[in-house]
């Protein structure tokens, strides 16, 4: 049996992290059940509450998150400035200053026949270089390497931007997940021989084979009234680049609930990040600080059981709308049946919902407490059955769409692999 190797996953606590993991697991085992899938996750005791598949501890992330001294900190800025760019062009020989963690990780995925780096949005200047060490890593072992449905950009760090360029190019496939990161590609001089646009690996989840108990949420939570779904986070790092602060954010999403309240609406925060497996990131914190500006806190309640991703699907199932400020929340929504906002904070958003041709279903962040917004709230509830209808059928297109566009790049792959085979079992024949 083959063995793939998925790396990247951060931390299924972040329940986009767990979806985006999921679907694309899913697609392998259905299409392709001669391989065995393996994770590495940096939270893997949390992640293994989520997958059956074999999860080991993110190697390269375990010396990121060691504690530094003021010399270990200095280490890490010249590892990041020079080594890495070194090791990427083959230039670094010398294994007494190679990075150790570089040389255990090259250990690991020997036993590997395929690596892939699992979508998201973690190829971004704010983010730093660590996310690509993974990928130096297999690209110099000559292990073939799939980057699938990712997010990339912006790369305003010129660091950054060099070695986002070196290690695309010689990615054996990045499959982008919305066109909008086309443009951060162009920016660092790559072309469309460098990528192919494919889709967000959370469409690829079946609902129909995750059927999950929630009876006891939907009493909970699912009142009397026309339920709204909202989701929250805390909006560093991005909030400076956004120019809008939490406070901010937190009064629009306030006023913006009270108004839906008074229309009649039952309002649950839901999350997609909680503290799970010590995760730093909790949206249920900042729901909760919402909940304190509302008067009317009978009709406002914070979802505070631990969900997996797809019981958080099935609980969204059961609501009118959905408006979320994490992108997956709006996935996972939709991919559950019930339509969804997503509110933007980055290119990823926008992106993703305009190409699934449903654009009109991203709001920006400091849009989200606009008479014309609310207007539209209201208008898509009220052809609820219309809008359900429309979504159905253009997410049907896009899960085809993304199941294509990895099949066509595994087929690349194996082609070579076979090649190579072919190549190796002719040379031993001649000798």
């Amino acid at each position: 049996m083959k063995k793939i190797l998925v790396v990247g996953n951060h931390c299924c606590s972040n329940r986009g992290d767990a979806a985006i993991l999921r679907g694309l697991i899913d697609f392998i085992d259905d299409e392709y059940p001669e391989y065995r899938i393996d994770i590495t996750s940096r939270y893997a005791d949390g992640a293994k509450w989520f997958f059956d598949n074999d999860v080991y501890p993110d190697i390269l992330a375990k010396e990121k998150n060691r504690p530094r001294s003021i010399l270990g900190r200095l280490e890490k800025r010249i590892s990041n400035k020079w080594l890495l760019p070194l090791y990427i062009d083959g230039k670094l020989n010398n294994k007494k200053i190679t990075p150790k963690q570089y040389s255990e990780f090259a250990s690991f995925i020997e036993k590997y026949d395929l690596i892939i780096q699992v979508g998201g949005s973690f190829f971004v200047d704010l983010y730093g270089i660590g996310q690509f060490e993974a990928a130096a890593v297999a690209i110099k072992e000559k292990k073939p390497i799939l980057m699938i449905g990712h997010s990339v950009g912006p790369f305003k760090d010129l660091n950054v931007a060099k070695i986002a360029n070196k290690i695309f190019a010689k990615t054996d496939s990045l499959i982008l997940r919305e066109s909008v990161s086309e443009e951060h590609l162009d920016e660092i001089g790559l072309n469309k021989s460098n990528y192919v646009l494919g889709s967000d690996t959370a469409w690829l989840i079946d609902p129909e084979k995750y059927p999950s108990d929630i009876a006891h949420l939907e009493a909970k939570y699912i009142k009397n009234r026309p339920t709204i779904a909202i989701t929250m986070r805390d909006l560093a790092p991005f909030d400076v680049r956004l120019g809008v602060s939490q406070s901010d954010y937190e009064q629009n999403m306030a006023s913006l609930c009270r108004f839906l309240i008074d229309s009649g609406y039952n309002i649950v925060a839901m999350s997609t990040c909680t503290g799970f497996d010590s995760y730093h990131r909790d949206d249920r914190i900042p729901a909760l600080r919402v909940k304190h500006l509302l008067d009317d806190c009978e009709n406002f309640s914070v979802v505070m059981e631990e969900l997996t991703d797809v019981e958080l699907g099935n609980l969204l199932s059961k609501c009118v709308l959905t408006i979320g400020t994490r992108l997956h929340s709006a996935i996972l929504s939709m991919r559950f049946g019930t339509p969804a906002f997503a509110i933007y904070y980055e290119h990823k958003s926008l992106g993703i919902l305009n190409q699934v041709g449903m654009a009109e279903y991203s709001v920006e962040i400091k849009d989200i407490d606009t008479d014309d917004f609310k207007s539209l709230v209201l208008e898509k509830i009220s052809n609820i059955d219309s809008e359900k209808k429309t979504m159905q059928e253009k997410l049907s297109i896009e899960f085809e769409r993304c199941k294509n566009v990895i099949r066509h790049e595994f087929s690349k792959v194996h082609s070579s692999q076979c090649e190579q085979v072919k190549f190796v079992q002719t040379a031993t024949a001649s000798v």
